[in-house]
């Protein structure tokens, strides 16, 4: 019993607990702000739906394909074709980001089992993709920090991870208002509806109520489509690697608070030979925490090694270095 109520059980447990229970406040304040909205509108079709069967005597079958019939409208008088060779790029995009709008989706048994196997492959490697040049970004970030510290005249320009995200942060926000900015200019949505749509595009969240590339003949678009498609594509892209960068950030920061506090002293200089941190004039800090030795925590490793790479040392130079200590 006691080797399961551990430090790091009991804070996934926490963890669990409160994620859980976001979920539940997030669907009550959600219930309480939509509810009634949405008993209005079913309540507005439902008279609309009863009107149009009693005026024109119109069964439920002939209902149904009426509204068959609207929906395939639309999708004929899309300004991109759904599989167009644009279209079916714009498909794969959503499809491999895991934004998965639902806008166009496959409608045959060979497209079904194409797309499964496309999204097996795919999905992972574009996750692996935006990881990569997430944490690419970080490191960039970190420098130009830093470089900015020294231009300023700081004393002090080692950059901390709570800067790393701040920074991030400020650049997702220009990012999100760039990208509001360019669909409010080329659709037909004010700004915070572009603002709305290009947070749960960037998120991957992908509710599919609103989708760019979709509105019949606007005057907008109509002249200059492919420009305006490849910018979709060009600020989806950019936003979405802007944001896993700040994703990672962030988990890291989370990853650092979760970790205890672990009681540490100080070795004492003895004469003789000393390592490179000794020489440097920084005494070592030995773990006294018995279960480190134990239990190598993953989440730290991770930390460590990516705050390793800002320091933009080499990984020979840090085996080096380990080595000597």
């Amino acid at each position: 019993m006691g080797s399961l109520l551990t430090q790091q059980n009991i804070r996934t447990l926490l963890l669990i607990t409160c994620t859980v229970t976001y979920m539940l406040v997030g669907a009550a304040v959600f219930g309480a702000l939509e509810y009634d909205h949405d008993q209005l509108e079913r309540k507005k079709y439902l008279q609309i739906y009863r009107r149009l069967q009693r005026d024109y005597n119109i069964s439920r079958a002939d209902m149904s394909e009426l509204a068959k019939y609207l929906h395939k409208k639309k999708h004929v008088e899309y300004a991109l074709e759904p599989w167009s060779f644009a279209g079916s790029v714009y498909f794969t995009a959503v499809t491999i980001t895991t934004i998965g709008y639902g806008h166009s989706v496959p409608r045959t048994i060979h497209g079904k089992l194409f797309c499964i196997c496309y999204a097996i492959i795919g999905v992972p490697l574009n996750l692996t993709m935006f990881q990569a040049i997430g944490e690419r970004m970080g490191v960039l970030l970190s420098y130009s920090i830093k470089k900015l510290k020294a231009c300023l005249g700081m004393k002090n320009t080692e950059v901390s991870l709570v800067q790393l995200v701040a920074v991030g942060l400020v650049l997702w926000i220009v990012a999100l208002c760039a990208g509001a900015a360019l669909f409010a200019r080329y659709e037909a949505w004010d700004f915070f509806t572009s603002l709305y749509y290009f947070f749960v595009t960037l998120t991957t969240i992908g509710f599919g109520d609103l989708v760019a590339l979709q509105e019949v003949n606007h005057e907008r678009t109509r002249d200059k489509k492919t420009m305006y498609i490849a910018l979709t594509m060009c600020m989806i892209y950019v936003g979405l690697t802007i944001a896993s960068s700040v994703i990672n950030l962030l988990v890291l920061r989370l990853m650092e608070l979760q970790q205890p506090k672990k009681k540490r002293h100080k070795l004492s200089v003895q004469p003789g030979p000393r390592c490179n941190h000794c020489q440097n004039g920084k005494l070592l800090k030995v773990d006294t925490n018995e279960d480190s030795g134990i239990e190598a925590n993953q989440s730290v490793m991770i930390l460590k090694n990516f705050e390793d790479e800002l320091s933009f040392t080499s990984y020979r130079q840090l085996h080096q270095k380990r080595k000597s200590i």
